[in-house]
């Protein structure tokens, strides 16, 4: 192990400093094994035609940053400034089977999330339990970014997971929604077997201290459980649907 990578880690155990992890994610769809179709325009699109359509528009990741330290972790949209649209900033949104839309807070202690959402304007915090996936530890190895990972895999119902997590780096968490393991997770590689083989990759490309952000539970919006904001929510855009609607008949 390297001088550098050796005191990077020893810092951390020191003073139990936060850290930050920026990871791309990466979506991409298997032409070979989909069986999807789909009409455009009157023109029914062959399978390879459409994934090759929807691997195009995957083609630029989406950027999420991870700050955690031993008790609790924040995963969110990474904010950066276009430099191409006159400083504009653009994010990438959190966007996960947990439900929400916002920030991602898991705390280890409790074993519960809080998924920020906003929902039209209505703003809710989901607080639900982490979920277990219930990973089997192989003895298999590489190198992410100098660290030494370990291979984990799980499966739930027809989704197929492997994770890569550092054990030097003591933190239970990881990208979106995955935790759980004895280090924190470098890589995820999540297998979907749906219509459209879906593959959703996240991988960190990079590891620093923040010194900066004061790691907190959300405090803006309604705390319900995902139960509860999937009725709120599916009622919000019927509501929404129903204005839609009316406002078309109207004209």
């Amino acid at each position: 192990m390297k001088l550098s990578l050796l005191l990077f880690i020893l810092s951390f155990n020191i003073y139990a400093q936060n850290i930050e992890v920026l990871y791309e994610k990466y979506t991409i769809f298997d032409a070979e094994k989909s069986n999807y179709s789909m009409t455009v325009n009157d023109v029914k699109l062959s399978k390879s035609e459409v994934v090759k359509r929807l691997n195009e528009q995957m083609k630029i990741p989406k950027e999420f940053s991870l700050i955690t330290n031993k008790e609790i972790s924040n995963y969110k949209a990474y904010e950066k400034i276009d430099n191409n649209n006159e400083g504009s900033r653009t994010t990438s949104y959190t966007l996960s089977s947990n439900g929400g839309n916002g920030d991602l807070v898991k705390q280890f202690v409790s074993g519960f999330y809080y998924h920020e959402a906003d929902v039209y304007g209505k703003k809710f915090v989901i607080k639900d339990s982490l979920q277990n996936f219930n990973w089997v530890l192989t003895k298999e190895t590489k190198t992410i970014n100098g660290f030494n990972v370990k291979k984990a895999t799980a499966k739930i119902k027809d989704v197929n997971l492997t994770a890569w997590y550092a054990v030097d780096l003591p933190y239970k968490t990881g990208p979106d929604k995955y935790q759980g393991l004895p280090g924190l997770i470098l890589e995820v590689v999540q297998v979907n077997n749906d219509d459209i083989n879906t593959v959703i990759s996240y991988k960190a490309v990079s590891i620093i201290e923040n010194k900066k952000n004061k790691l907190e539970l959300p405090k803006k919006g309604k705390i319900v459980s995902l139960e509860e904001y999937k009725v709120n929510y599916k009622e919000i855009i019927d509501k929404q649907n129903e204005m839609i609607s009316e406002g078309v008949s109207k004209d």
